[in-house]
């Protein structure tokens, strides 16, 4: 279960950084302790968000 939960962590990680570098998501970084990191959706991130509810859509109509 761990190396399955840590290896989709790593997905993760990797996806967010894609993002981070083709200006999709924006990060925020607080000088806080412990450090906390604010991810947000660019105005090119912003323009996903019908093909993911079209995404959600079919989910909805085709996963069980």
């Amino acid at each position: 279960f761990y190396l399955f939960l840590s290896m989709n962590i790593q997905l993760l990680a990797v996806f967010q950084h894609r993002f981070y570098v083709n200006d999709i998501i924006s990060r925020k970084i607080y000088a806080e302790i412990p450090p906390r990191v604010e991810y947000s959706l660019t105005k090119k991130g912003k323009t996903l968000v019908p093909v993911f509810d079209m995404l959600n859509d079919w989910a909805l109509d085709y996963i069980k």
